[in-house]
């Protein structure tokens, strides 16, 4: 007895079931449809008392097709019972040999029996007949008079019935697509070709089949929920769809209704699992997988003005839908208010832009423009400006709604409104002067706000850039640091061809922080740009450190090719030796001092793997080697400082072998 029975179809040929439970008081009060008709709850008590405190407790819910079996008779062993008979069915699961099976078998009958007898005294026929079990409808005071269960599922069926008076045709058994609550799967490939078939019909077919075989699954579908509910007519030039005036009786008010339900103009979009509720509940009654079929011919004519918050086809969205709580859908069309906003917009964006747009002449579709020209002016504001705290927020605000995923065009312009005119003062119908003076001030104030904010973060780099270099033009060093700089490597080059131009103009500013950055202006954040300029400052100071480090050193020389030392008079020349074949890099080798001869250095190399003084290759080898070993042991030099000097080392190696 207990589980899902099925009541005879209704006049429009919808099948609707009803489930039997046992519940215990506290878990009946909790009982709820979940998407069938109705319900018979047996409620199991501990005695008289409980029954009529659960009984008043009835009184104040809401009415609804949930009738509980309530019995004021005393249960006696009811429960001793209902504990052997389980225990009973659980030794029946186990492995036991012939004769112990037959022995728990008939105990099992037994105590089944016994049961039965029980529940029939509390809640069957007998306790009907002695008036000591009630049924009682959620919501109503009077209990239903009935003799037996089968009376109870009479009287059930003419309560269903009558609850959905608003019912439409449904004599499509396939796939259980008339019973409600079924299994039925409103997303399967067979609806979804129906429903495309619809959204594609053209006046003038042949048949009211949309093309499908007489004899097929499709056309028995289309038969049993369009022909039956008389959605086709026959015209002169063919078959075609009725209009919604056509239409008659229960049929016009579901199409009316679902138009109404996804036309309406919302804040958010209209989930179309919450049309799948309304329609299923009283006074409907419609089963899930015939109201993609209803929906598509509702909305066929109006495709335009409907957007989608999930991808895909509009045939894939109605149908999800029916199973999907996150597709929904919103009517695309904008309020009298809303278009007298962005009729404003139009002419702001006009006067923030060089270029006039053209726009369209009908309202809608201008207003529609005027969001897409919105979107693409904020696609020209640089990221580093939009992240700027000085930014206005109303800016901002404008420029975060075009940054979610598959956000509704309403849902964009409805921030715009709040951003705009808030009080509503332009209205729906035509705009006072002064309304539409104040919100056009009002919106080129605020797409105008992002160019000051941009102005003002270039003018701080190029002074912060000023500022680190301005030191450089009266420094009598400038030569020096430009050449070391411009020895250090491709980047100490660039930097240096920039600075040889002090003063900065703006324009070399801007260069130098997109070359340092390695990112256009317009890319580089505030962080990175402090990291470029911070960047410059310590390329500057390492320049200063390497020429103050070789001032300080005693004066030494290299011998050149010719075995003279070049540093025996670093400001002239000796021995026919060029004052110009010294640089500031050999001062700061301690191991050549003025005192330097081929037989000191073939001394220094005895022991070494290099050639003796008469290969006139080895001084630079020595050279070499001495110097990597007096650098090593500096404790004292950076990193940075370090690549420096050994790259001023092999310039002058150059320029001397």
């Amino acid at each position: 007895m207990l589980g899902v029975h099925t009541l005879d179809p209704s006049a429009a040929g919808i099948v609707r079931r009803y489930a039997i439970e046992a519940k215990s008081a506290a878990d009946a009060a909790q009982v709820a449809l979940n998407g069938i008709a109705a319900k018979a709850v047996i409620v199991l008590t501990s005695g008289h008392e409980e029954a009529q405190q659960f009984e008043q407790a009835l009184l104040g819910k809401p009415r609804a097709n949930i009738f509980y079996w309530i019995s004021f008779a005393e249960p006696r062993n009811l429960d001793e019972l209902v504990r052997r008979y389980l225990g009973i069915t659980a030794l029946l699961s186990q492995s036991h040999n012939d004769a112990t099976k037959t022995r728990l078998n008939a105990k099992f009958e037994a105590v089944r029996n016994e049961l039965k007898a029980s529940f029939g005294r509390l809640y069957g026929r007998e306790g009907l007949r002695e008036k000591t079990t009630k049924v009682v409808q959620q919501g109503e005071h009077t209990p239903i008079e009935v003799t037996s269960w089968h009376g109870f599922s009479t009287r059930l069926q003419q309560i269903v019935d009558a609850t959905y008076t608003g019912e439409v045709a449904v004599r499509a058994p396939q796939r259980d697509l008339n019973v409600l609550g079924g299994d039925s799967s409103p997303d399967s490939k067979t609806i979804s070709e129906i429903v495309e078939k619809i959204l594609q019909f053209r006046a003038g077919a042949e048949d009211d089949l949309l093309g499908e075989p007489e004899t097929g699954q499709s056309a028995c579908i289309i038969d049993g929920v369009l022909g039956a509910n008389g959605l086709f007519i026959r015209r002169a030039s063919g078959w075609d769809f009725k209009t919604v005036d056509e239409l008659e009786g229960n049929i016009k008010k579901v199409i009316s209704e679902i138009r109404s339900l996804l036309s309406r103009r919302r804040d958010r979009a209209y989930q179309l699992y919450e049309l799948r509720r309304v329609f299923e509940n009283a006074p409907y009654g419609i089963p899930a997988g015939a109201l993609p079929l209803l929906i598509a011919f509702a909305i066929r004519e109006d495709l335009e003005r409907l957007s989608w918050t999930q991808g895909g086809s509009t045939t894939k969205n109605i149908c999800e839908g029916m199973v999907n709580e996150r597709v929904g859908v919103r009517c695309t069309e904008f309020t009298g208010h809303q278009v007298n906003v962005l009729e404003v917009l139009r002419y702001a964006l006009d006067y923030v832009n060089d270029d006039k747009f053209s726009w369209s002449t009908t309202k809608q579709e201008a207003a529609r423009q005027a969001v897409e020209q919105l979107r693409d002016f904020l696609k020209i504001v640089p990221e580093p400006v939009l992240k700027s705290s000085k930014l206005d927020k109303r800016f901002r605000d404008l420029a975060d709604s075009f940054r979610g995923v598959a956000v509704p065009l309403h849902e964009i312009v409805d921030r715009l409104v709040l951003n705009v005119d808030p009080h509503r003062e332009l209205g729906a119908g035509e705009p006072p002067y002064e309304a539409k003076k104040k919100a056009s001030e009002t919106l080129k104030e605020i797409l105008c706000s992002y160019r000051q904010v941009e102005d003002e973060r270039r003018f701080d780099l190029v002074k912060r850039i000023q500022s680190v270099v301005e030191s450089l033009s009266g420094d009598t060093q400038r030569d020096q640091i430009l050449s070391e700089l411009s020895g250090m490597n491709a980047e100490g080059k660039s930097i240096a061809e920039s600075l040889s131009r002090v003063p900065l103009s703006d324009s070399v500013c801007i260069t130098l922080i997109e070359r340092l950055s390695g990112a256009r202006l317009n890319d580089v954040s505030d962080t990175n740009a402090g990291m470029a300029i911070g960047k410059l400052e310590a390329t500057i100071a390492t320049a200063r450190t390497i020429i103050a480090r070789l001032a300080a050193a005693p004066p030494t020389a290299i011998p050149d090719a010719s075995g003279n030392g070049a540093g025996d008079d670093v400001l002239g020349a000796k021995d026919g030796v060029s004052a110009a074949n010294s640089g500031p890099f050999w001062p700061s080798i301690p191991h050549f001092n003025n005192h330097t001869s081929h037989s000191s250095i073939a001394k220094t190399s005895e022991n070494a793997e290099f050639p003796t003084i008469t290969d006139r290759s080895c001084d630079w080898r020595i050279t070499l080697k001495n110097t990597l070993n007096h650098l090593s042991e500096r404790k004292d030099i950076e990193k940075d400082e370090m690549v420096s000097i050994l790259q001023s080392f092999i310039t002058e190696l150059e320029a001397k072998v």
